[in-house]
């Protein structure tokens, strides 16, 4: 069985360096990464490998999490991926991930054990389809 994949986008390396290593063990998933919304946008017209999930900094360089979601749905592809938004200045963090269309949201800082809980269903959910 194929390990599922995981992209994450934050501008923060030691942010991205953590949950790569953090969700790559608790998990056992492969997890890639990319620092900006134009390089998001970029990696998933192309991806050498689709995502099963994608979790998505709010306040990122040239393209924020909330502006990138809706480009990311145009694309029929991934209509249906898990998008976790994250954010830690964002009060109603939560209104905004569902106006957004992100499926679920989570405040920083958290902890690799709160965030592997968070992502676990989604996961499983993408097992189904």
């Amino acid at each position: 069985m194929k390990k599922k994949q995981i992209l994450v986008c934050d501008d923060h390396q030691s942010i991205l360096e953590l949950m790569k290593r953090g969700l790559s063990k608790s998990l056992n998933v492969e997890v890639r990464t990319v620092k900006s919304g134009n390089a998001l946008i970029s990696y998933l017209k192309n991806p050498p490998i689709e995502p099963d999930l994608l979790i998505l900094d709010l306040l990122i360089p040239d393209l924020e999490g909330d502006d990138a979601i809706p480009k990311i749905r145009q694309d029929e592809r991934y209509k249906n991926l898990p998008i976790i938004l994250m954010s830690g200045v964002i009060a109603n963090l939560d209104v905004r991930a569902e106006v957004v269309g992100a499926n679920d949201y989570i405040k920083k800082p958290f902890s690799i054990l709160t965030l592997t809980e968070k992502i676990k269903p989604y996961l499983l959910q993408t097992e189904d389809q």
